[in-house]
Protein backbone atom coordinates (compact mmCIF):
# COMPACT_ATOMS: atom_id res chain seq x y z
CA UNK A 1 0.00 0.00 0.00
CA UNK A 2 0.97 3.56 0.70
CA UNK A 3 3.77 2.45 3.01
CA UNK A 4 5.59 0.96 0.01
CA UNK A 5 5.97 4.54 -1.32
CA UNK A 6 6.19 6.61 1.87
CA UNK A 7 7.94 5.18 4.95
CA UNK A 8 5.60 4.48 7.88
CA UNK A 9 7.68 6.75 10.13
CA UNK A 10 6.97 9.68 7.80
CA UNK A 11 3.26 8.82 7.50
CA UNK A 12 2.94 8.90 11.29
CA UNK A 13 3.90 12.61 11.26
CA UNK A 14 0.57 13.45 9.60
CA UNK A 15 -2.99 13.27 10.87
CA UNK A 16 -5.36 11.55 8.42
CA UNK A 17 -6.78 15.00 7.55
CA UNK A 18 -3.33 16.41 6.73
CA UNK A 19 -2.48 13.34 4.67
CA UNK A 20 -5.76 13.55 2.74
CA UNK A 21 -5.20 17.25 2.02
CA UNK A 22 -1.61 16.64 0.91
CA UNK A 23 -2.47 13.75 -1.39
CA UNK A 24 -5.94 14.68 -2.64
CA UNK A 25 -5.95 18.47 -2.51
CA UNK A 26 -8.42 20.83 -0.92
CA UNK A 27 -12.16 20.38 -1.50
CA UNK A 28 -12.41 24.20 -1.62
CA UNK A 29 -11.76 25.66 -5.08
CA UNK A 30 -9.86 28.93 -4.71
CA UNK A 31 -10.50 31.07 -7.79
CA UNK A 32 -7.53 33.27 -6.88
CA UNK A 33 -5.24 30.31 -7.66
CA UNK A 34 -6.66 30.20 -11.19
CA UNK A 35 -6.26 33.98 -11.52
CA UNK A 36 -2.61 33.75 -10.42
CA UNK A 37 -1.89 30.97 -12.95
CA UNK A 38 -3.79 32.15 -16.02
CA UNK A 39 -2.42 32.67 -19.51
CA UNK A 40 -4.47 34.65 -22.00
CA UNK A 41 -4.09 33.49 -25.57
CA UNK A 42 -5.41 35.62 -28.41
CA UNK A 43 -7.51 37.63 -25.95
CA UNK A 44 -6.84 40.79 -23.96
CA UNK A 45 -7.41 40.24 -20.23
CA UNK A 46 -9.03 43.68 -20.11
CA UNK A 47 -11.83 42.70 -22.53
CA UNK A 48 -15.26 42.96 -20.99
CA UNK A 49 -16.20 39.30 -21.40
CA UNK A 50 -13.08 38.28 -19.45
CA UNK A 51 -14.22 40.51 -16.61
CA UNK A 52 -17.65 38.86 -16.78
CA UNK A 53 -16.01 35.43 -16.67
CA UNK A 54 -14.04 36.14 -13.49
CA UNK A 55 -17.04 37.80 -11.86
CA UNK A 56 -19.19 34.73 -12.53
CA UNK A 57 -16.54 32.38 -11.14
CA UNK A 58 -16.16 34.56 -8.04
CA UNK A 59 -19.94 34.40 -7.51
CA UNK A 60 -20.14 30.61 -7.92
CA UNK A 61 -20.57 28.55 -4.77
CA UNK A 62 -18.00 25.80 -4.20
CA UNK A 63 -20.19 23.10 -5.80
CA UNK A 64 -20.40 25.16 -9.00
CA UNK A 65 -16.65 25.78 -8.87
CA UNK A 66 -16.06 22.03 -8.65
CA UNK A 67 -18.29 21.52 -11.70
CA UNK A 68 -16.39 24.27 -13.52
CA UNK A 69 -13.06 22.62 -12.72
CA UNK A 70 -14.40 19.27 -13.94
CA UNK A 71 -15.65 20.96 -17.13
CA UNK A 72 -12.35 22.65 -17.89
CA UNK A 73 -9.83 20.12 -16.48
CA UNK A 74 -11.70 16.87 -15.66
CA UNK A 75 -10.64 17.18 -12.02
CA UNK A 76 -12.71 17.95 -8.95
CA UNK A 77 -9.91 19.51 -6.88
CA UNK A 78 -6.90 21.74 -7.31
CA UNK A 79 -3.63 20.05 -6.32
CA UNK A 80 -2.38 20.97 -2.85
CA UNK A 81 1.15 21.41 -4.18
CA UNK A 82 0.07 24.14 -6.60
CA UNK A 83 -0.71 24.09 -10.29
CA UNK A 84 1.86 22.42 -12.49
CA UNK A 85 0.40 23.98 -15.62
CA UNK A 86 -1.23 27.28 -16.39
CA UNK A 87 -4.95 27.76 -16.86
CA UNK A 88 -5.45 29.07 -20.39
CA UNK A 89 -8.22 31.37 -21.59
CA UNK A 90 -8.78 31.84 -25.32
CA UNK A 91 -11.35 33.78 -27.31
CA UNK A 92 -13.88 31.71 -29.24
CA UNK A 93 -14.50 33.78 -32.35
CA UNK A 94 -18.04 33.33 -33.65
CA UNK A 95 -20.58 35.52 -35.36
CA UNK A 96 -23.36 36.26 -32.87
CA UNK A 97 -21.37 34.90 -29.89
CA UNK A 98 -24.34 34.89 -27.50
CA UNK A 99 -25.63 31.81 -29.34
CA UNK A 100 -22.58 29.68 -28.46
CA UNK A 101 -21.39 27.85 -25.37
CA UNK A 102 -17.81 27.98 -24.13
CA UNK A 103 -15.62 25.05 -25.14
CA UNK A 104 -12.79 23.41 -23.24
CA UNK A 105 -9.72 21.35 -23.91
CA UNK A 106 -9.36 19.38 -20.68
CA UNK A 107 -5.93 17.93 -21.53
CA UNK A 108 -4.59 21.47 -21.86
CA UNK A 109 -6.58 23.02 -18.97
CA UNK A 110 -8.03 25.65 -21.28
CA UNK A 111 -11.33 27.29 -22.04
CA UNK A 112 -12.42 29.15 -25.16
CA UNK A 113 -14.93 31.87 -24.36
CA UNK A 114 -17.14 33.69 -26.84
CA UNK A 115 -17.15 37.45 -26.23
CA UNK A 116 -20.58 37.45 -24.58
CA UNK A 117 -22.55 40.67 -24.56
CA UNK A 118 -23.35 40.74 -20.84
CA UNK A 119 -22.69 39.28 -17.42
CA UNK A 120 -26.11 37.62 -17.53
CA UNK A 121 -25.31 35.80 -20.80
CA UNK A 122 -21.89 34.70 -19.44
CA UNK A 123 -23.50 33.31 -16.26
CA UNK A 124 -26.30 31.55 -18.18
CA UNK A 125 -24.00 29.87 -20.72
CA UNK A 126 -21.30 28.97 -18.23
CA UNK A 127 -23.83 27.43 -15.84
CA UNK A 128 -25.42 25.48 -18.68
CA UNK A 129 -22.02 24.22 -19.88
CA UNK A 130 -20.78 23.07 -16.45
CA UNK A 131 -24.10 21.38 -15.71
CA UNK A 132 -24.88 19.71 -19.04
CA UNK A 133 -21.57 19.33 -20.91
CA UNK A 134 -19.87 16.95 -18.51
CA UNK A 135 -19.07 13.85 -20.57
CA UNK A 136 -15.41 14.01 -21.56
CA UNK A 137 -15.82 10.97 -23.80
CA UNK A 138 -19.02 12.18 -25.46
CA UNK A 139 -17.79 10.98 -28.88
CA UNK A 140 -18.11 7.40 -27.71
CA UNK A 141 -21.45 7.63 -25.97
CA UNK A 142 -24.22 5.46 -27.38
CA UNK A 143 -26.92 7.90 -28.51
CA UNK A 144 -29.15 5.27 -30.14
CA UNK A 145 -31.32 4.93 -26.99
Amino acid sequence: GLSSIIPIDVLMLFSWQELELTICGSPFIDIDILKENVVYEDVDPMEEHISYFWQVLDEFDNEQRVKFLQFVWSRAKLPSSGLLMNFKIQKLRKDDPDKYLPTTQTCFFSISLPPYSSLLVMRKHLLYAITHCVDMDNDYRDVSH
